[in-house]
């Protein structure tokens, strides 16, 4: 995980924030078996999050997949004038 957490930091990533369901991965079993995590993530350069800040990604509902499908909205980075 700190391979992974580096790379991200070396590429200027900023993980960006979601919505709805709070994982992207069922292995579909019942009860106590149940196991859910969130696997997938939506990420924007450093560049691209500081003028479009404000994008969300949302964690599609599972259909026939155990893996949740990602949509990224891409919104501008609000600013306040005085």
């Amino acid at each position: 995980m700190a391979a992974y957490q580096e790379a991200v930091n070396d590429c200027s990533l900023t993980d960006i924030c979601y919505y709805d369901l709070p994982y992207t991965w069922d292995n579909r079993q019942e009860a106590k078996r149940n196991v859910k995590a969130r696997l997938d993530r939506a990420f924007g350069h450093n560049k691209f999050m500081d003028s479009l800040g404000d994008s969300v990604a949302y964690h599609l509902p599972l259909a026939e997949s155990d893996n949740c499908g990602l949509l990224v909205e891409v919104r501008e980075k609000l600013t306040t004038g005085r």
